[in-house]
Parts: structure tokens; C-alpha cells; sequence
């Protein structure tokens, strides 16, 4: 890697995470604190009366204890989006937003080979997703402390988290590949943002009840309760990791072969 440009980055990176760790903050607080006997017998009410809106957002499980009720009404859908929408937004800043305004060949005039500059770019945003999900798992141990001690092993929470960082690592290598590996940065912007949103979007469909959906998407290999509860869901976790280097390491391949239009 370029230590410059990976310190430049990562500095370019701090105020979209302030951004999206504030936002994680709001949910993940309003959440642990939501857990009471009454809120989780309207939430129930809630899942009654719209079962397909609340499967869809992936609300619609029955939560016997705090553990439970964070798998349920932060990981089937607030945790899944928020890291996501991060990762599409600084994958295509990373690539080709170098190309959209005009700084590409600043970039390549360095006496650095772009090989290099790419797996220097991707290290900014896998180390980027990182600092995210980890600031959320000490949030939520630090939130179950305070407020319901011993409820929640910080090992469960590693577990839990470490898996969804293995999906978003998969994700986000769809968006490096497309901002790095198309030469349109409209295009790039459309497929990096397009395909997770899609495959997001069958997963919802997929909670709601359409078993057809379930086949296309990578969430199905994340299990948040087998990960909560140490009983499995590691093998998925690994095929996500496995899958999102690889998809990493073409971005980074096809970036180095391809014709710049700079």
C-alpha cells in the first residue's frame, strides 16, 4: 500500500463515519431502549396487524430476551442498510470519483503503480467498514451494560457483528468493483449503488415471504440469531468474506489492465 494516500483517505473518511456512527448511534440507542414488556407487546400488535411489512423489514420475530430483540429490530434491517449506504458512497469516491473530477491523472502521475493505488483505495474501505461495526459493538455492549447488565456477552456481540462485517465486505466488493472496473463514473455510480440496492431489496422480499428471493442474495448466508446464540451461521460468514476479497481482487485486476479516459 501508499501510506500517503491511505492517511490522505482515511482522513477524507472521518466525516462520512462521524455521519453514519451518529446516525447508528440514534437507532441502536432507541432500540436497547425500546426493550420493555409493553413496547415488545405493541411491537407484536404491529406484526399482527402488517405481517408482511414488518417481515420485510425483518421485524416480525418474537423476542424472549434482550439478545434477541436487538437480532430482531436492528440486524433485519437497520444495520444491514446504514454500513451498506456507507460502503456504496465511499467506494465510488474512492475510484471513480477520482475520474468524475478530473483528479485521475493527478493520482496516476505519482510515481506509484496502480496496482498499489487500488488495494491502497480498498484497504481505506474495508479498514472504513471496520471502524464503523466496531464502534457499533462497543455502543451496543456499552448500552446493555448500562442498562441491562450481564444480558449480553460482548463475545456474542463479536460474533454477530464480525458476521455482518463478512456481508458488507461482500457487498462493498460489488461497488469497488464496478467503481474501479467501469469506465464510466455514472455507470460505476449505478451498478455500485444498483446491484446491492437490488440484491438488498430481494432480501426484503425474501423476509416477506417471496422463497424465490432468497436464492439471489448474499443475506441469506448472514444468520444474526445462529451468530447471537454461538449455535452457527460461521461457514455463511466465511463464503461472504471469501466471496467479497475475491470480488476486491478483481476490481483491483481489471483496474490495472484498463484503458483510462483521462
Amino acid at each position: 500500500m501508499n501510506r500517503a494516500l491511505f492517511c490522505h483517505e482515511m482522513r477524507r473518511s472521518v466525516r462520512l463515519l462521524a455521519l453514519f456512527g451518529a446516525i447508528i448511534t440514534l437507532y441502536v440507542a432507541v432500540i436497547i431502549d425500546m426493550y420493555n414488556p409493553e413496547t415488545a407487546k405493541m411491537l407484536q400488535n404491529f406484526a399482527q396487524v402488517m405481517p408482511q411489512l414488518m417481515a420485510a423489514a425483518g421485524m416480525d420475530g418474537v423476542a424472549d430476551n434482550l439478545p434477541q430483540f436487538m437480532v430482531n429490530y436492528l440486524y433485519g434491517f437497520i444495520l444491514l442498510l446504514f454500513p451498506l449506504i456507507y460502503g456504496v458512497v465511499r467506494a465510488y469516491g474512492l475510484g471513480a470519483g477520482y475520474v468524475d473530477r478530473g483528479h485521475m491523472i493527478t493520482l496516476l502521475a505519482a510515481p506509484v503503480p496502480r496496482r498499489v493505488i487500488a488495494i491502497t483505495q480498498g484497504a481505506v474501505l474495508l479498514l472504513g467498514v471496520g471502524v464503523l461495526l466496531g464502534y457499533t459493538t462497543l455502543l451496543e455492549y456499552a448500552m446493555c451494560q448500562a442498562m441491562y447488565p450481564g444480558q449480553v456477552a460482548l463475545g456474542a456481540l463479536l460474533r454477530l457483528n464480525g458476521g455482518l462485517y463478512c456481508l458488507q465486505v461482500c457487498l462493498c466488493g460489488v461497488a469497488f468493483l464496478a467503481s474501479f472496473g467501469v469506465g464510466s463514473p455514472r455507470l460505476a455510480l449505478g451498478l455500485g449503488a444498483g446491484v446491492p440496492g437490488v440484491l438488498f431489496v430481494a432480501h426484503m422480499l425474501h423476509s416477506a415471504g417471496a422463497d424465490f428471493a432468497g436464492y439471489c442474495t448474499p443475506f441469506t448466508l448472514f444468520n444474526p440469531t445462529a451468530l447471537m446464540e454461538g449455535t452457527g451461521g460461521m461457514a455463511g460468514a466465511v463464503a461472504l468474506l471469501t466471496g467479497g476479497l475475491a470480488l476486491f481482487g478483481a476490481g483491483v485486476a481489471v483496474f490495472c489492465r484498463r484503458d483510462l479516459a483521462i
